[in-house]
């Protein structure tokens, strides 16, 4: 069953590169660097998951407001934030499942958004985040 993702970015470049890096057969993934198009799309699709790029900051977009905005929406929805090496952002009270620094390898962030689409038992806590690589395969860069 395909997982649906939502990549909120300000870098056309960076959302497109994502949406096509990932396994079409496992994601339906869609992006946008609108906050009335974010809303707009997990009310139609109920997404799980929102990969947030903080650098939406740099355009005066808020990374908190559209996220509270999304989990009025969908109180259970995940959040992937997506930070540039270094950036400074106070995101602790969106309680991110799990915080990326760019670049990003592809293979990792498809396996971090595996295990976030997998059901939690009430056993085991999951541990979301992704664990750093020396020599990512295939990263995205900066843009």
């Amino acid at each position: 069953m395909k997982s649906t993702l939502l990549i909120v970015t300000p870098l056309a470049s960076f959302g497109v590169s994502i949406r096509d890096g990932l396994d079409p057969s496992r994601f339906d993934a869609f992006y946008c660097s609108d906050f009335s198009e974010a809303v707009q799309y997990v009310r139609q699709n109920k997404c799980p998951t929102v990969l947030l790029d903080t650098e939406l900051e740099d355009v005066e977009l808020s990374v908190m407001d559209i996220g509270f905005a999304l989990r009025q929406i969908k109180p259970d929805i995940q959040f992937v934030l997506v930070m540039r090496a270094g950036q400074e952002l106070d995101t602790a009270s969106l309680s991110p499942a799990a915080t990326i620094v760019k670049p990003i390898s592809l293979p990792e962030l498809s396996r971090l958004l595996e295990r976030l689409a997998e059901p939690v038992s009430n056993n085991e806590p999951m541990d979301a985040s992704m664990p750093e690589s020396k020599s990512p395969a295939r990263p995205i860069d900066e843009y």
